[in-house]
């Protein structure tokens, strides 16, 4: 995943050091690249998605894109900013190549919200899970149209939805997740750490008929709306498709 243009994503107060960016760069070499046309593209990706009232989940990445498209801001590295003050044993993990895709730390749910509900059955006193963790960025300033769904245990939200835009009824969510619910299995199966790892997301089934729900109700202009927005993510795609493989093939030459 690259890093964010801090151009796009920063508001003026990270203090980082020229020594504390070259760092970040070494010890995440592979997630530092910027590609500011990706972030262009997804951030107006987003915007159309929040001004047509189509439905999001932001997952990782993703989850960030939505939080700055609506306001947000994020730390370019969490270890640096939010963590430099924290006693050692009080700083929580969120990045381990060594243990990339087993890693995992708790989080807290909070009470009443859509994470919740998938993860009720799952949740002792505490309202703790525990996630898996793939990021150095993170939700610094949240939108003001989010509300928190998880904290770690560092205060860094993992969760957020938008209150007034959810209405699973009626296929109506606005969501970002800092972790990967599909990515949490436990080792060596297919099994999920927990039941409510599935409730993110709709089997196929339920989620063509809820589709078909919600279309049938939207307007001519609405329904052209959306197929010129999902023809335009085909079109990107297959745009970006064909630059990345002729970089892949410019280098091989190299």
């Amino acid at each position: 995943m690259e890093r964010h243009d801090p151009s796009l994503y920063e508001d003026g107060e990270t203090n980082l050091s020229k020594e504390e960016w070259e760092e970040i760069r070494r010890l995440h070499a592979s997630d530092t690249a910027i590609d500011k046309e990706k972030d262009t593209i997804e951030l107006e990706l987003a915007k159309h998605c929040l001004e047509r009232n189509i439905p999001y989940l932001g997952i990782c990445r993703g989850s960030q894109v939505l939080n700055v498209a609506c306001g947000g801001t994020l730390y370019q590295d969490i270890r640096k900013e939010l963590l430099k003050n924290f006693p050692p044993e009080k700083k929580v993990v969120h990045m381990d190549y060594d243990n990339y895709d087993g890693h995992r730390h708790g989080v807290k749910i909070v009470e009443d919200t859509p994470l919740h509900q998938w993860f009720e059955e799952s949740l002792q006193d505490n309202m703790e899970i525990r996630v898996n963790s793939y990021y150095h960025q993170g939700v610094k300033r949240l939108a003001q149209r989010f509300k928190p769904m998880a904290y770690a245990p560092d205060g860094l939200i993992e969760g957020f939805y938008d209150p007034d835009a959810y209405n699973p009824e009626e296929g109506k969510f606005i969501k970002g997740l800092q972790f990967h619910p599909e990515r949490m299995r436990k080792a060596n199966s297919d099994e999920f750490d927990y039941p409510g790892c599935t409730a993110a997301y709709k089997m196929n089934e339920e989620r063509e008929k809820l589709a078909r729900a919600v279309m049938g109700k939207m307007t001519i202009e609405q329904l052209s709306d959306l197929n010129l927005f999902y023809h335009m993510m085909g079109q990107i795609s297959s745009d970006m498709l064909e630059k990345k493989q002729l970089q892949n093939v410019s280098t091989n030459m190299l």
